[in-house]
């Protein structure tokens, strides 16, 4: 059995199943009621499965574990990830994007302008109007893609967090490894 990021409520009767910290309390008529459990055990967030979903989807696929051939795993990616890191204006971004995109730490940087961050800084709640980028970059790039947005960025705390993506077009997929993969 896979982990499972949502159940389904499909068929008369059932009772949804699902483990990997995913925990269903109630069956409502508007589906089911429940709370995520960590790994450490420690309570989460209640979340709620509207009925309208049907079926389960597969969270990502561990590192180490074989492919098995089906669909669903061919779309998996375990080294593809997207870090965004938030910049004070269009030409800061601008310059960091063309520096990662041209040494080869990313793929393709998308910068989004005319978001606002609330943040706590020194003490003091701040509100200002930034450039985020979603950075297409692997695992293995990572710490290099860090040190250099840390050379380049003028905060003293740049944003660089990165989060996996865990399917996607296959060929894009792979255009971002081989983008990314340095020359031998």
């Amino acid at each position: 059995m896979r982990d499972l990021l949502a159940v389904g409520t499909s068929g008369p009767g059932r009772t949804p199943q699902a483990r990997g910290g995913l925990r269903v309390e109630s069956r409502t008529g508007e589906g089911f009621r429940g709370y995520i459990v960590p790994t450490n055990s420690m309570p989460a967030p209640a979340f709620s499965i509207p009925a309208r979903f049907k079926y389960a989807m597969p969270l990502a696929k561990r590192p180490g574990t074989p492919e098995r051939g089906n669909r669903e795993s061919r779309h998996m990616s375990t080294s593809v990830l997207i870090a965004l890191c938030t910049c004070p204006d269009a030409e800061i971004a601008g310059r960091i994007a063309r520096a990662l995109v041209g040494e080869g730490l990313a793929a393709c940087v998308s910068a989004v302008p005319g978001i606002t961050s609330v943040y706590l800084w020194e003490g003091a709640v701040q509100t200002d109007t930034e450039v985020q980028l979603l950075i297409k970059t692997t695992a293995a790039r990572l710490p290099l893609l860090i040190d250099r947005v840390r050379e380049l960025h003028p905060y003293e705390l740049p944003e660089v967090i990165a989060v996996p993506v865990i399917g996607g077009l296959p060929d894009y997929l792979q255009w971002v490894q081989t983008c990314t993969t340095p020359a031998a």
